[in-house]
Formats: C-alpha cells, sequence, structure tokens
C-alpha cells in the first residue's frame, strides 16, 4: 500500500517475490502521494518511471500495479487521465517499449448507495477501461451485499464485452502507517 512519496514499492515487490518467488504481487501507485510539484506532466514521468523500472526487472504476470487517484478531490492527474495518457502514447508496443509491460488495475467501489454517485464512480471506471490499458478491477470487500451484487452484474453482464477486464479481483484494504 502507498500511503507516502518516500514509499519503497519496488523494493517492496522485490521482497516479496524474493521470499515467495510464485507469488502475485499488486502495488499500490498513488497519484495523490506521488504527486510532483512540476504538476500533472511531472506526476506522469514518475509513474511512467516507476511502471518502466518495474518492468526492467522482469516479474512478468507476478506483479501488478494498483493505480489509484487517492481519496478526496481528484489532483490534476488522477487515474483516469494518466490511464488515458498511457493509452495516447500508441499501441500496446509502444507502451511496452516506453513502460514496461507492468499489468495494470484500477479500483472501483460498488457501494454508493446513492444511484448518482454510484453511476459517477461507473463512469470513472467506463473511462478507465476504454483505454485499454486496465487487466484487474480491484472491489473492496463490504457488508452491502446487494450492492455488492448490482455492482458484480454490471461488470459482467451490463457492462460493453470489450471494456470487461480479464480480472476482478476483491480486496481488503486495511488502511494503516
Amino acid at each position: 500500500v502507498n500511503k507516502h512519496n518516500d514509499d519503497r514499492m519496488l523494493q517492496w515487490v522485490d521482497n516479496c517475490l524474493a521470499e515467495v518467488p510464485n507469488a502475485s504481487v499488486c502495488a499500490h501507485y498513488s497519484l495523490k502521494y506521488n504527486r510532483d510539484k512540476g504538476g500533472a506532466d511531472a506526476t506522469f514521468g514518475r509513474f511512467a518511471a516507476h511502471l518502466k523500472e518495474l518492468g526492467e526487472r522482469g516479474y512478468g504476470d507476478s506483479a501488478e500495479v494498483l493505480i489509484i487517484s487517492g481519496s478526496g478531490p481528484k489532483t490534476p492527474l488522477d487515474a483516469v487521465t494518466c490511464l488515458q495518457k498511457l493509452s495516447r502514447k500508441g499501441s500496446n508496443a509502444n507502451r511496452e517499449t516506453l513502460y514496461g509491460q507492468t499489468a495494470l488495475g484500477v479500483a472501483f467501489n460498488p457501494y454508493f448507495e446513492r444511484e448518482a454517485e454510484a453511476q459517477q464512480e461507473r463512469a470513472r471506471l467506463h473511462s478507465k477501461l476504454a483505454t485499454r490499458q486496465v487487466k484487474t478491477v480491484w472491489l473492496q470487500f463490504g457488508s452491502n451485499t446487494a450492492l455488492l451484487r448490482q455492482s458484480l452484474e454490471w461488470l459482467t453482464t451490463e457492462l460493453d464485452p470489450e471494456l470487461r477486464p480479464e480480472r476482478i479481483v476483491g480486496s481488503l484494504f486495511l488502511p494503516t502507517k
């Protein structure tokens, strides 16, 4: 989990895979906590360098990056905008040359009770998936099974089949220092 710009996420991935070589590791990358004083382009450059460095390690499918905007007001470079910048760089082969082939995941909150908020979250996910850069959608676990069921149904049956992610993963997030 990335809660500070000094977090050593790449080292954490290295350590996890050194200890358990057959593991699958997902390193969070918070655009909020890695915001660069140089603005959105500099923040994107920092993210791109992170992807490239992780890709150069050759972990393949064993390492994934979950790109998150962070809670609260969105920064000039949120997850949607960052993924759009990645997709504008051309084909997937070109992306791999520039940034490595590390798989990317995005977060999706299925628990908004107000319809307007739920639709906004779905629209953001649709925008993320439309970039064709996302392999995995990460859902947090929660206690409202009706909303979870509705969101899973939307993801698996109502969402455009061309945009459906390869994987949908449930997660439990423990926000601690």
